[in-house]
């Protein structure tokens, strides 16, 4: 059931049929080999790894008040943790969708992951998605602008010479969370998984250890090659793809990981003979940003609204659902409410680099004053709402309620999942800086961080509930604040 006033939204812009499109969560922590998937994933290009170039800034734009520091992603950068008996309610791209919204959300959806995936964190993939956001924003009529900010994270790359080879390949790669930074350099050693059994009884001083992914957790593989006198590991992937593994305590060499097809390459050279590698963990400071888009309140003291999603992927994946889905919810609310006047300022959020550390709400919390603070009325947050059966809140008691009797009036699934302490995701900042928030999600996060998380996998019923909760969210807010 679409209420009447969200009726009147939709009517318009469909007789126009404007097409739209887009993808956008949180960050795997993997240790031990998940099993097999069980469809083939998409070919991905790899993610470029040249730093990007700044957005050219507009003239209404907030100049960043800090560099964000680096802060490790930690396990708890995940929405949840991923539930393999979770059931997917797959929508391929052909199939036809039941209500305005869920044509809305998956139409911008389906545009987004042709175009614009992946969305690296602080790439120039980031950056071209975010021109393409600022203008569909502007032409939308709102005032958009940019914050930008840097990240400081860790790049990884391995050099490698066969012993024929005139010079040095290089794959660029991620370290894995936790690793040693540095660099060390030596032939190539294969170890297999390295178990007990596979380190050669002479050790592995001054060898750089090839270990596949399996079994056991990295932190074992890699203190066992280290205290063997490997000077440094590459761990590669038992399944297509690459993945973002992390250490429980830090390395104590570099460590980083590789695709299964760079893994096999390296076995195949030392099969011709003695191949020697140079692998290097080092920090570097990388520009990102977050596109704003501002509706203006019709009063002085109506506080703002903010409505959020992050925008950027990790890499090797389309993101359909982390956060593609999210996005493309957000997108949809921004084009249906354009027209909507509210008695508080409505801002449109879309975050930067979430996937390495929240960096994106971070610094924008962090460029708040205490008044801003104070006026924020509500931030509602979208994270990974594309994919399973039913929609999860996670929040303020306040909005949670909200959201309760919404579902309620239009029929969706939905469960309340209690308050937002130890879920990470863009609603964290907001929240400790006691902000009332909601986060909204779906059931399904089994493929997030992988390159199965791919369109195939959406929902599009979940996101036009999405969608219709964050627009009646609006309009109840606005009733409560109303003088």
């Amino acid at each position: 059931m679409i209420p009447e006033n969200l009726k009147t939204r939709l009517i318009l812009p469909l007789i126009a049929t404007a097409t739209l499109i887009l993808i956008v969560c949180g960050e795997e922590v993997q240790e031990p080999a998940p099993a097999s998937p069980t469809s083939s994933p998409p070919t991905s290009t790899p993610a470029p790894t040249q730093p990007a170039t700044s957005l050219p800034p507009s003239p209404t734009q907030i100049p960043p008040t800090s560099t964000a520091t680096a802060v490790p992603p930690s396990p708890t950068s995940t929405p949840l943790p991923p539930t393999p008996t979770a059931t997917a309610v797959p929508a391929p791209p052909d199939q036809a969708t039941d209500t305005p919204l869920e044509e809305k959300t998956f139409s911008f959806l389906e545009h987004l992951t042709a175009e614009y995936s992946p969305r690296e964190s602080a790439t120039d993939e980031e950056l071209a998605a975010a021109h393409f956001l600022r203008n569909r924003l502007e032409d939308l009529g709102y005032d958009v602008y940019i914050q930008d900010f840097n990240v400081s994270r860790l790049l990884a790359k391995v050099e490698y010479s066969p012993g024929s080879a005139a010079g040095p390949d290089v794959i660029e790669t991620q370290p894995i969370v936790g690793s040693f930074e540095g660099s060390g350099t030596g032939n190539l050693a294969d170890v297999g998984m390295a178990f007990e059994e596979d380190i050669p009884s002479q050790g592995l001083d001054g060898k750089v250890a090839l270990i596949e992914r399996g079994t056991i957790t990295f932190q074992e593989k890699v203190n066992r090659v280290a205290e063997a006198g490997a000077v440094a590991a590459i761990v590669f992937n038992n399944q297509q793809g690459n993945f973002r593994g992390a250490f429980r305590s830090q390395s104590q060499i570099p460590a980083v990981s590789f695709t299964r097809a760079d893994g096999q390459k390296l076995l195949d050279l030392m099969n011709q003979g003695e191949t020697s590698a140079i692998v290097s963990v080092q920090p570097t400071s990388l520009p990102s940003r977050n596109v704003i888009a501002e509706k203006p309140d019709n009063s002085e003291s109506g506080g703002t609204v903010i409505v959020g999603a992050h925008y950027d992927t990790t890499p090797d994946t389309q993101g359909a659902n982390d956060n593609g889905s999210g996005l493309s919810v957000v997108m949809t609310m921004a084009e249906l409410t354009a027209d909507t006047e509210y008695p508080f300022t409505v801002k449109f959020v879309l975050f930067g680099s979430e996937e390495i550390g929240l960096f994106g709400s971070r610094h924008y919390v962090d460029a708040l004053t205490e008044q801003d603070i104070e006026d924020t009325v509500a931030m509602l947050n979208f994270d990974v709402p594309g994919s399973g059966e039913r929609l999860d809140f996670i929040g303020s008691r306040e909005l949670t309620d909200h959201a309760t009797d919404i579902v309620a009036d239009i029929g969706a699934k939905a469960a309340d999942a209690g308050l937002p302490e130890g879920v990470g995701s863009d609603h964290t900042p907001f929240h400790q800086a006691g902000i009332p928030v909601i986060f909204i999600l779906a059931d399904d996060l089994s493929r997030i961080n992988s390159p199965r998380d791919d369109i195939e996998w959406i929902n599009p019923t979940l996101m036009g509930w999405s969608a219709d909760i964050g627009i009646q969210l609006l309009d109840r807010l606005a009733q409560d604040t109303a003088p």
